[in-house]
């Protein structure tokens, strides 16, 4: 029952095939970000990330300090640690989506506000041209200049669409401060994922913190996924972007399979 309300497949299946008790080693990201745009915004943020399963633990009151039991360290003194940043990038900016709404839809509102202004200035000075070039019969010198003006004025309002755009651009700098490695006692369940005539087995892992199934990551991206979608071949787990129609032909192509479009463009 847990694992049908967190796992959600938009183009395909899913069939349970076991699960067994497991130790899972989890990794604590801190980061300090700098979000910065025509405003700038920063702070703390924490994401916890399951590489095992590819999957991000919901435990923010694992830092407390009833909560911690003196034992050995999950890895041996001195040794090599392959720290998932892959993951712990995408879920961070993805978490500080979830901390800044205020902050993004402030920003949202004073560019769409700029755009309007924007294109009402430049609408006033297309009409007024317009007018002039139909309220009388201008000669052919003030009509190719008139024209030149009207084009001018399209070349003028584009450029400055794109410094709005450049202004309100969101640009997030993360810094990383501190890693933890914790061992966490887990269930790990194997899913086979049906796509057509395709299958591919994952792992799911239950959070023993929260009691939940945990959100796994895109197969394209790493970013956490709550409704995915699998691709035809190799049935990867993927987000909207990353099953996203081609700019080109507009098909969708699998992210995690190819870095660009495996179908050939015309010229």
């Amino acid at each position: 029952m847990e694992l049908s309300r967190a796992l959600t497949l938009l183009n395909g299946v899913f069939r349970h095939r076991g699960y067994a008790a497991a130790q899972a080693v989890c990794f604590c990201f801190l980061f300090e970000y700098d979000i910065l745009a025509d405003e700038r915004a920063g702070g703390l943020t924490r994401v916890w990330v399951n590489p095992a399963t590819r999957s991000l633990p919901r435990m923010a009151s694992w830092l407390e300090e009833t909560d911690l039991v003196d034992e050995a360290p999950p890895f041996a003194p001195g040794g090599e640690v392959d720290v998932p940043w892959n993951l712990a990038i995408p879920a961070a900016i993805a978490t500080l989506r979830t901390e800044l709404p205020e902050f993004l839809e402030s920003l949202t509102r004073r560019r769409d506000r700029d755009l309007h202004r924007l294109r009402e200035y430049y609408l006033d000075i297309d009409r007024e041209i317009r007018r002039k070039l139909t309220r009388s019969r201008p000669s052919d010198d003030v009509r190719r200049r008139e024209l030149q003006r009207l084009e001018a004025t399209a070349r003028s309002y584009q450029a400055r669409l794109l410094d709005v755009a450049d202004r309100y651009r969101v640009r997030v700098r993360l810094a990383p401060l501190a890693v933890l490695a914790c061992r966490v006692p887990t269930c790990q369940m194997t899913v086979r994922l049906h796509r057509r005539n395709a299958a591919a087995d994952a792992i799911f892992s239950w959070n023993p913190i929260d009691g939940r199934v945990e959100t796994r990551g895109c197969d394209g991206c790493h970013a956490p996924v709550d409704a995915a979608s699998l691709c035809d071949d190799r049935v990867h787990y993927l987000c909207g972007r990353c099953l996203a129609p081609c700019a080109q032909c507009g098909k969708p192509y699998c992210r995690a399979c190819h870095t660009r479009c495996p179908r050939r463009h015309d010229a």
